[in-house]
């Protein structure tokens, strides 16, 4: 084994330790603001309608994790700090996902998240409505005169029309095709290319068939739904082709992260002997509160504190390590998931 490679084996293996609660030195806590313990709900004056009930989504990082972590809120910080913060996140990914498979990755994980979205998201039939015109009539009078009575009949002068309203949808063996397509879809570039020619040879069917149509009654109302919903799969096939492009950028990354070891290793332990404890006093003196997982370890925040900002303190081995919660990240899969109940 290579000298790089046992670097990267041991700081992987430091990393790996789990989440623990923050392990504090003595000397360290020098000042009232470390030292200060989260207040107990009731001491925050809340109303059940003030709070929000969260769970922390992981994703390939969940083995990383043992004990769940705490979260510090923050009314703002600074963009300095937030330099800081981005780069010990984008490194700490790339020293835990140098030695593994890309679908191991953080970011294939969100690129899965965004495929499954896509696929609940399929187009539904479009329906378009109309007035269908029905069999010319005729009118006919009748009038007396005298002992006679009299019919006279007025087929093309007075003749009228009953116009009918119909609706239509597209075509029903267009949509189950498009969701077949789509619900078996998986996040391999060779899978993603297959599923994308088919939508792009539908789309090019069903344009003909369509043209093709009447466009007049019943006919022309159909047609008007089928060229609704070929617009709509045109945007959608376009979104698969998005997300392959980003798949193959995935792929790209992680192959020059994987031949780039021993150069990340050098960058994370030039930034943790720099910079990490700027970080570590900065969040640990400037908290406005620290949140506890519950004993089912989700998480109880005020609404007012999320519009702040909301950081992940959490203990990767020997090392506090820190994660911005608002939002999606692209450098860590930690993700706040709402799962307050509805009746609140």
């Amino acid at each position: 084994m290579t000298h790089s490679r046992l670097i990267l084996a041991s700081i992987i293996c430091l990393f790996s330790a789990g989440c623990r609660p923050p392990e504090t030195n003595v000397a360290e806590q020098s000042t009232p603001q470390e030292a200060r313990t989260p207040l107990p709900s009731e001491d925050l004056n809340e109303t059940p309608s003030e709070t929000r009930h969260f769970t922390l989504l992981t994703g390939p990082w969940s083995k990383y994790i043992s004990v769940p972590p705490q979260i510090y809120t923050f009314d703002k910080i600074s963009s300095g700090i937030e330099t800081l913060l981005t780069a010990e996140q984008k490194l700490i990914q790339a020293v835990l996902e140098a030695d593994v498979d890309v679908a191991e990755t953080s970011a294939y994980s969100t690129l899965n998240d965004r495929l499954d979205e896509l696929k609940a998201a399929a187009p539904s039939a479009e329906t378009s409505s109309g007035y269908v015109r029905s069999s010319p009539n005729g009118y006919r009078s009748t009038y007396i005169s005298g002992d006679t009575i009299y019919t006279r009949s007025y087929p093309y002068y007075y003749s009228y029309s009953v116009f009918r309203s119909k609706q239509k949808s597209s075509s029903p063996a267009l949509v189950r095709s498009v969701s077949g397509l789509a619900a078996n879809a998986t996040l391999t570039v060779k899978d993603l290319d297959q599923r994308i020619t088919a939508l792009q040879h539908l789309i090019s069917t069903w344009s003909r068939r369509t043209a093709a149509m009447s466009a007049n009654g019943t006919a022309g109302i159909m047609r008007d739904a089928n060229e609704a919903y070929i617009e709509g799969l045109r945007q959608y096939t376009s979104d698969f082709i998005q997300l392959r492009k980003e798949l193959r950028v995935i792929k790209s990354e992680q192959s020059k992260r994987v031949a780039n070891k021993s150069n990340i290793i050098a960058e994370w332990n030039q930034f943790e002997q720099q910079n990490l404890h700027i970080l570590n006093k900065f969040f640990h003196d400037n908290h406005t509160a620290i949140i506890d997982p519950t004993k089912g370890a989700n998480y109880l925040i005020n609404k007012d504190k999320l519009n702040g900002t909301l950081i992940l303190v959490c203990n990767i081995g020997p090392r506090q390590l820190y994660f911005e919660l608002n939002g999606r990240n692209p450098f860590h899969p930690f993700t706040l998931a709402d799962i307050t109940p509805t009746n609140q």
